[in-house]
């Protein structure tokens, strides 16, 4: 998932969301971490993103599709920095040869990243891109009453904001 944060830090989306850490169970895991740390000790700290980044974990990707079947997902894609940006481009790219699955979501928004960046991705003819509308408000008020009961009137009057 990424966050406000995580726009201002180089590949933070990606190393998060394929969970690349130092000492890693995962042995690939681990060797790309090293390798990323080795070359740009300031990459998980923060520090520039590089090319040789990108590579690294697309190839992590494309390690990981190799073994089995594999599902990414991030959530609020609006946030991910650029270089997050290019290994998702990247993986998407590289989807008619692997067994890879990327689900992303995207809030609207003027400034965002996946306004223009993650469109061409979407509009490959394998993609499916889905925009969805808010709820009525009467759709709101049955999933409240079903998870909360009834809700007492301060809650009430968030409902249409939800």
């Amino acid at each position: 998932m990424a966050d406000q944060l995580t726009e201002r830090l180089p590949l933070r989306v990606m190393l998060d969301c394929l969970q690349v850490r130092p000492g890693s169970p995962d042995p690939r895991r681990a060797q790309a971490a090293d390798l990323l740390r080795s070359r740009r000790p300031g990459l998980f700290a923060g520090g520039d993103a590089s090319v040789t980044g990108v590579e690294v974990l697309v190839t992590l990707v494309d390690e990981l599709c190799a073994a089995a079947p594999t599902v990414i997902v991030v959530d609020d894609l609006q946030w991910a920095d650029e270089a997050s940006l290019i290994v998702w481009h990247q993986m998407a790219a590289s989807i008619g040869q692997s067994r890879l699955l990327l689900i992303g979501t995207c809030q609207p928004r003027p400034t965002a990243h996946c306004g223009d960046s993650l469109k061409m991705p979407v509009q490959a003819s394998w993609a499916l891109g889905v925009t969805l509308a808010g709820m009525r408000e009467q759709a709101v008020q049955v999933v409240v009453d079903d998870g909360l009961g009834l809700p007492g009137r301060g809650l009430a009057a968030q409902d249409a904001l939800a």
